[in-house]
């Protein structure tokens, strides 16, 4: 049996909806009831309820003096052990008018709370399963943060997909636009960061300050005379080879795009590589050369 309960909140002016249930089940096959002072236990596996607890008894004899308070563990009440099970908020669910909600029993403190009994099936262990339906569809998890004028932004977020080429299931942290992942992590236990697999994209034609989302190696095949001054659409930290792959593209050195020395890189021979990583955006929001091997 179950309670359905509305009830305005004392310490504030909003209503809960919550559904108990009468006891737990272990109790209710076990003769649920009170504990007293003086009242003669047959044995082990007897259960009591005292203070918003329930127990069950670890041995026999007539109860003592002091009612069991305890939380955890096997504590006696002067001639009776009595071990605690659980709480007895049989909660199974409430929420409020500001759209929290607790399954299992709580405080509505937080946005989504839930708790497993331990007098469950399962022990009191906890499984969460979110399942995708159709052919080969993902599974994503976002969490969307505010700025300081309060609206959402995104932020890197978890998805899941089945790769049918190398037959196993992916893990990936991607990018906060999908574009690229941060990390991978497969079922064979490997893990593979963006920038380390060091894949190759070609910049525009022409283009002085080429996009580098999700980006490890940029390479250049200008068929003019380019001036490459800045790189856009960088994560933080993030590290990008850049091989220059004609003879018309000059890096340009600037207090933003630092090259060694101050000193551009002008139309250098084929395949020379300027390595640059991204300072992040709290220090300076700067490009800084870390290397180079110039043909």
């Amino acid at each position: 049996a179950a309670i359905r309960q509305f009830t305005k909140e004392s310490t504030a002016s909003h209503w809960v909806e919550t559904l108990r249930s009468l006891a737990p089940w272990n109790a209710i096959s076990g003769n649920y009831e009170d504990w007293e002072t003086g009242e003669s236990i047959a044995g082990v596996g007897i259960y009591r309820r005292y203070d918003n607890n329930h127990y069950v008894s670890a041995s026999g004899g007539t109860t003592g003096a002091t009612p069991p308070t305890h939380t955890t563990g096997t504590v006696s009440d002067g001639a009776v052990d009595w071990t605690w099970v659980d709480s007895t908020d049989r909660t199974i669910y409430a929420w409020d008018e500001y759209g929290r909600l607790v399954i299992g029993g709580g405080a509505l403190g937080d946005t989504f709370r839930h708790k497993v009994s331990q007098t469950d099936p399962g022990g009191g262990g906890y499984s969460s399963v979110r399942a995708a339906r159709g052919i080969n569809k993902n599974v994503v998890d976002k969490l969307l943060p505010t700025n300081d004028t309060g609206d959402e932004v995104t932020a890197p977020y978890l998805q899941t997909e089945y790769d049918a080429a190398n037959v196993l299931t992916v893990l990936k942290i991607m990018r906060h636009d999908g574009t690229a992942s941060i990390m991978e992590f497969t079922t064979t236990g490997g893990a593979l960061f963006s920038e380390n697999r060091r894949n190759w994209t070609q910049a525009g034609d022409g283009d002085t300050t080429p996009s580098v989302t999700g980006v490890a190696t940029l390479y250049t095949q200008n068929t003019g005379a380019t001036s490459i001054t800045a790189l856009d659409d960088a994560s933080d930290g993030q590290v990008v080879d850049i091989v220059i792959a004609d003879v018309n593209t000059t890096l340009v050195s600037s207090a933003t795009f630092l090259l060694t020395g101050g000193v551009n890189v002008t139309t250098p021979a084929v395949y020379s590589t300027v390595t640059m990583q991204k300072v992040p955006s709290t220090l300076s929001d700067r490009w800084i050369e870390i290397g180079r091997s110039i043909k």
